[in-house]
């Protein structure tokens, strides 16, 4: 049986800078700046680029969008054409300062029956509105008077006089409840802080839409209108202020209500006194004269944002008001609140370097301007982002009319997504008069594997390309790009007119956006899946070309992402005795151990390395390590001594081990690289010893290792075992899973190859010792292909925090073998959320592969059954999948053993085994 395992490792962000913004240019097409990489990674994620428009003319123009057979998609551009500004935000209001004063008019509750005064208003369960609720506590619920403030009774001066109970214990049972209604046009998050301050006589509680905000001069819990006041104020009122959280408030109408309660502690004539002021404290609220915004959409799962970069431009006239404000614009997360002022880098701006694009008019510039955002969007996630404030000129212009827009790249990490190799580039061409471009975008690095279309997608921002220009009689290929000398089209954009005003995605219009347009007049931002564009494993460098008929535009940022297929490397190993009785180990026996495998996966598996340690009581026979084929290497035998030749026999403590470096471009200290379809056949003898016995079993395991081009280990197993333990065995396990689903332990497996395979047991144990059968697979016999499983234990009544599964793998003659142990956590620590530990029993080392579901510290400790700590490590734990190899481990006593693994969050336990 062979089993592969696969982890993940951070993989650090490498980018580089390219300062310069703007050069001049003639009326030639030409680079204006030169294309460069600022962001190269491969990471589990990719990239994505979203953006709008900031100008524009009349709605039937903005969407009109119907492709020709030329590829013209619009009879409507920007030449001679009365180009505004858009503004999503339009004036942005500011909520009041002050929403409520002293003095303010109020509605309060009034009894009419029982009482010789309308006024007075003392209330009980059958005639009142009940303690507040959002639902109740309303001017439907009664009859209701209006006044000023302060509404009162035997207190202060001014604001409305109420009269007083006709009864002789008027402070008894007394509740006085107020509503005001406050309309609020402006958007309540434009509040920094609410403060609301109360004057009252004896006890106050008070509400805003239906929460309470505070409460003075009341006992905790719950009231009614029997509640007495906790303290009493006597002839003078008592004043205090809460603090209120905006997010209680809405746009249109809210209800402030309170609830003042006399105390039955006070003598003498009874008194009542209310009052109340709200106010609040307002963000700087900057209203815009040009803005749109458009959705940054991620994958499900987290996302971390390894790059952004914000992009803006348009044309502009020099003598324009804003002209002087062109390198800076406002961002902001969402529709409402406060903007972020963002200024491109005083590197980025020289002012003899503008370009002049217009050719007969030099105070008519092109422009493009550009800042880091990463921490930003890092900070705010993904939705809704609206930009505003970019200095570009509107009205009418003749050839080459006004244009201006803004597009936002962002390169994201998900531990959900593949591997990719993510290169952005950016720079500045223009492309026009019938002029033909061509760049080479180099440290590309493609990954390792052929790619398939979908394998692979680019994204491309240009400015200025109109949808009413494309392919002419006496230019047939039009307004296009080529990729590796292919045309680049899709559904929205022909190949014959790329630059046509969309904001696209895989050949759909995207609609995240505000105002939604179809034809953006002047920006383009398309992606689209270039796979099948000749980008051959490990390319370096793409080729993009550049064409037009009569239209002007200027080619800014490339991004490419393509998926790094996983290798899936194999080790089998095979074991040959010369004497007879054959099977078994006679004395002074040699044994010839091959070693056979290749890499079957699309990608590429790098630094391959073979180890296979010799079994105790076995001596290597000098001069037998051979290479039979391997890619890269001549077959031959190798010298035993490590001489720079790719392997050598090596010594560690008492144990004789064999090495190999493996693959194309190996050397005599690193590892080579195995293509999908590689294969190698290694050999070596060893001899048993004169006392041999039949009787005993040897057995040994050969491991492969190597990296994916994420830079992620990939290993596989090789045992071979000769002696009255062998069998004929042969499943090739690829992986095995469990995970919690719906209240069950899910467990799933593939293997990569079955012969003979009758059936799988699952196995459980509680403490990773003993196990018992929980349910049976049926197998697949013999079959050369890959094979998945599944099979769901209940979980219901199962009391433990860790359960452990393995599978018995039986063949048709009921042989069978162990796979692996898998941990399933079910309770306790919040930070690991599964583990495995392999092999169980051990022997010198033990690993264990941990998924976290944060960074953590953790401590590994190993303690013998006595309780004395004999291991003790400290390993930091990332986010995902983390392998953790405990070596050293052979002077371990032979036993039982009891392996912890302790956190933040708690700790788990395994029982262990050294054999």
């Amino acid at each position: 049986m062979t089993i592969s395992t696969l982890w993940n490792r951070n993989v650090p962000r490498v980018f580089i800078w390219i300062p310069v913004l703007l050069l001049a240019a003639s009326a030639s097409g030409q680079v204006i700046r030169n294309y460069g990489i600022i962001y190269s990674n491969t990471i589990k994620g990719g990239h994505t680029m979203f953006g709008n428009t900031i100008l524009a003319r009349d709605a039937t123009a903005m969407n009109y969008f119907n492709i020709q057979s030329n590829g013209q998609t619009s009879t409507y551009g920007n030449d001679n054409a009365d180009m505004e500004f858009v503004d999503v935000d339009g004036t942005n209001p500011v909520p009041p300062a002050t929403l409520v004063n002293f003095g303010d008019s109020w509605n309060y509750y009034v009894r009419t029956t029982n009482t010789s005064n309308s006024n007075y208003f003392n209330y009980t369960t059958s005639n009142g509105p009940g303690t507040y609720y959002a639902t109740s506590y309303t001017q439907a619920s009664g009859t209701w008077a209006s006044g000023s403030t302060p509404v009162r009774f035997n207190m202060g001066t001014g604001g409305t006089t109420l009269g007083t109970s006709n009864t002789s214990n008027a402070r008894t049972r007394n509740t006085y409840y107020f509503l005001k209604t406050v309309n609020l046009s402006a958007s309540p998050s434009l509040y920094t802080g609410l403060t609301l301050n109360v004057r009252y006589d004896d006890g106050i509680i008070v509400y805003v839409n239906g929460t309470e905000v505070g409460r003075a001069g009341m006992p905790a819990g719950g009231v009614d209108y029997n509640t007495s006041a906790s303290s009493c104020n006597g002839s003078s009122y008592a004043t205090a202020s809460f603090t209120v959280s905006p997010s209680l408030l809405v746009s249109g109408n809210n209800v402030i209500a309170a609830e003042v309660h006399q105390s039955t502690a006070c003598s003498g004539t009874a008194d009542l006194y209310f009052d109340l002021s709200f106010t609040g404290t307002t963000q700087t609220v900057s209203n815009t004269f040009n803005s749109s915004s458009s959705d940054l959409v991620l994958p499900a799962g987290t996302n971390t944002i390894k790059y952004a970069r914000l992009y803006w431009g348009g044309r502009i006239n020099t003598g324009d008001a804003n002209y002087a404000t062109r390198k800076t614009v406002m961002i902001r997360k969402g529709t409402s609140g406060n903007y972020q002022t963002v200024t491109a880098p005083a590197a980025q701006y020289d002012e003899t370097l503008l370009l002049d694009n217009s050719g007969t008019n030099n105070d008519e510039y092109a422009y493009q301007a550009y800042v880091d955002v990463t921490s930003y969007i890092n900070n705010n996630g993904a939705g809704t982002y609206t930009v505003a404030d970019i200095a570009v000129t509107t009205g009418t212009r003749g050839s080459g009319g006004y244009y201006g827009g803004w597009g936002l790249v962002v390169v994201y990490e998900n531990s959900n997504e593949p591997y990719r190799t993510v290169r952005l580039y950016d720079g500045f061409l223009l492309v026009q008069n019938g002029a033909t471009q061509t760049i080479n975008l180099t440290g590309l690095n493609a990954p390792n594997n052929t790619l398939s279309a979908s394998d692979a997608y680019m994204t491309c921002f240009a400015w200025e390309g109109d949808a009413n220009l494309a392919a002419t009689t006496s230019n047939p290929a039009g307004d296009y790009i080529k990729v590796n000398g292919n045309v680049v089209s899709n559904a929205v954009n022909p190949s014959t007119n790329m630059w046509n005003g969309t904001i696209s995605r895989n050949g759909s219009q995207v609609t995240t956006k505000n105002p939604n347009y179809v034809n953006q007049m002047g920006i383009d931002i398309d992606e689209i899946q270039v796979g099948n564009y000749n980008i051959g494993a490990n390319a370096t460098t793409v080729s993009v070309e550049f064409g037009t008929e009569a239209d002007q535009y200027f080619p800014s940022v490339f991004a490419f992402s393509m998926v790094a297929k996983d290798p899936t490397i194999s080790l089998d190993k095979t074991v040959k005795d010369q004497i007879a009785p054959f099977g078994t180990v006679q004395a002074n026996d040699i044994l010839t151990y091959t070693l056979s495998g290749g890499n079957t996966g699309q990608g590429a598996a790098n630094n391959c390395v073979i180890v296979d340690t010799i079994p105790a009581g076995l001596t290597y026979v000098g001069g037998s390590l051979e290479v039979v084929t391997a890619p890269g290497v001549a077959a031959g035998f190798l010298t035993d001594a490590q001489d720079g030749d790719i392997g050598y026999v090596g010594t560690d403590g008492s144990k004789t081990y064999v090495k190999v470096f493996i693959g194309n471009g190996a050397s005599g200290t690193s590892g080579g690289s195995l293509a999908n379809g590689d294969s190698y056949i290694l050999r070596f003898k060893v001899k048993a010893p004169a006392n041999a016995n039949s009787l005993v079993s040897y057995i040994n395991t050969a491991r492969i290792t190597g990296l994916t081009q994420g830079g992620d280990p990939v290993v596989d197993d090789g045992t071979a075992v000769i002696g009255p333990m062998a069998t004929t065995l042969d499943v090739k396990l690829g992986s095995f899973t469990v995970q919690t689903v719906a209240g069950n332990a899910q467990l799933d497996w593939v293997t990569l190859s079955e012969t003979r395979n009758d059936h799988f047991v699952i196995e459980r144990s509680t403490d990773g010792i003993r196990f018992d059968g929980v349910g049976d697979v049926k197998g697949a016999g013999t079959t050369s292909y890959t094979t998945h499983y599944r099979f769901s234990d209940p979980l219901a009544g199962v009391a433990a925090s860790v359960l452990y599964y393995r599978l018995r793998i039986v063949d048709i003659d009921g042989k069978s073998t162990f796979s692996k142990i898998v941990a399933l956590r079910l309770g306790g620590s919040v930070a690991i959320r599964n583990y495995t530990v392999y092999p169980n029993p051990f022997t010198g080392n033990i690993k264990l592969s941990i998924s976290s579901t944060k960074e953590t510290g953790a401590t590994i400790r190993i303690s013998n059954a006595a309780g004395q700590v004999l291991v003790n490590r400290t390993v930091t734990l990332q986010p995902g999948d983390n392998v953790v190899v405990l070596g050293n481990l052979d002077a371990l006593q032979t036993g039982l053993h009891v392996m912890e693994i302790l956190t933040e969050d708690g700790h788990i336990s395994q029982k262990i085994m050294k054999r």
